[in-house]
């Protein structure tokens, strides 16, 4: 992910279409990964939570969502990352309080 800010620069409203669909093809490989950890995993699940994703895959989610929170804060970017945090914090059942909620 610091690839992509070193790619495309500050965010902001102007470049915010490059860090979406960076940021789709971060989480389309992260979800393959996902499957395959889950398999592995699914047997030493401890609760019903992580039945549905592997530990390793909602690990990297919260890595994932710090940095999207520092670039949500630091960025003039209309949606982009708010709409990606709820989106992924939805899926691996993350619970963080956001400001902008």
């Amino acid at each position: 992910m610091d690839q992509i800010g070193i790619r495309n620069g500050y965010l902001t409203e102007r470049n915010e279409l490059s860090y979406v669909s960076e940021m789709q093809r971060i989480i389309a490989q992260l979800e393959i990964y996902d499957q395959a950890w889950y398999v592995r995993e699914k047997d030493y699940a401890d609760s019903p939570e992580e039945k549905h994703h592997s530990r390793h895959a909602k690990k990297l989610v919260e890595e994932m969502l710090d940095i999207l929170e520092y670039w949500e804060e630091s960025s003039t970017a209309e949606c982009f990352p708010i709409d990606q945090i709820d989106e992924l914090e939805k899926e691996y059942g993350i619970v963080r309080k956001h400001h902008w909620k």
